[in-house]
């Protein structure tokens, strides 16, 4: 559920009604907003971010060396990947089934995508 939204960050809290008991095991996503890449770098550096989509100069030396145990990164070859919601109404006449008062991420598949593209094991992080 959102649970607030504002210029420095945008954060989702489970669900009490959630149609699963017990789930999801995640209470609370926070994603927070930067106003340069160089404050998304530090807050990474710092430890205070899990994850980011931003660049990270030498990274090995930036991130990885810090917590070799820890912290790790996977570079695209083509392109940035990163999961953004889209919280928005979605109005296109490209999109198959476009209405303009349906988002396309409402729907099942949409959500069962979301889940499978961040699970640890897809993204060749599992131990």
């Amino acid at each position: 559920m959102l649970s607030s939204f504002s210029p420095q960050a945008v954060i989702f809290t489970k669900n009490p009604s959630y149609w699963q008991a017990g789930l999801p095991k995640v209470d609370k996503l926070d994603f927070p907003a930067f106003d340069s890449n160089t404050s998304a770098n530090l807050a990474l550096e710092q430890g205070t971010l899990d994850w980011g989509g931003n660049f990270v100069q030498d990274i090995q030396k930036a991130y990885i060396d810090k917590d070799p145990a820890t912290n790790h990164f996977w570079d695209a070859p083509v392109q940035t990947e990163t999961l953004i919601p889209n919280l928005t109404v979605f109005r296109s006449t490209t999109w198959p089934s476009a209405r303009p008062s349906r988002s396309p991420c409402t729907g099942r598949s949409s959500r069962l995508s979301a889940r499978t593209a961040s699970s640890r094991r897809c993204r060749g992080l599992a131990r």
